[in-house]
């Protein structure tokens, strides 16, 4: 099976996610009109890489009661996506963490399990488990 893949690679804007969802938004768009199944973003692409302390400010809880990631779901539709942001878990943990997002759905969240020491502060991350795989839309056994 062939599949067409598009990464996106854009400067993002600390801290300012509804500019750095507009990007998104503009590189899906893009990507769609190619013919492509899968976009990928780089870490933390919905937040910017240094936060510090805008980390409580800038987490995001993947599923559809929340507006950015509702925004992304429904970008999903016709087009996989894997997306970089801080997630906040129902513990209020925050991870550096990806998501796969397909046909309006959020398939998959991985968290980070090395974390950098310059990225979110030591008393607001923590990390993630080991890697695993899923199976996709458009691939099986795709490792995340």
């Amino acid at each position: 099976m062939k599949i067409k893949l598009a990464l996106a690679q854009f400067n993002t804007k600390l801290g300012d996610i509804t500019t750095n969802l507009e990007r998104h938004l503009e590189n899906i768009q893009a990507a769609k009109q190619k013919g492509v199944d899968l976009v990928i973003f780089p870490e933390l692409s919905l937040t910017g890489y240094v936060l510090q302390d805008l980390v409580v400010n800038c987490a995001l809880q993947p599923h559809q009661d929340d507006p950015v990631f509702n925004v992304l779901l429904q970008a999903s539709e016709g087009i996989d996506l894997m997306v970089g942001f801080v997630h906040e878990d129902r513990r209020h943990r925050f991870y550096i963490a990806s998501a796969y997002l397909s046909e309006g759905k959020t398939l998959h969240i991985h968290n980070k399990a090395y974390l950098p020491m310059a990225c979110l502060t030591r008393a607001a991350s923590s990390p993630g488990v080991i890697p695993s795989a899923l199976s996709t839309p458009v691939s099986d056994g795709l490792g995340c």
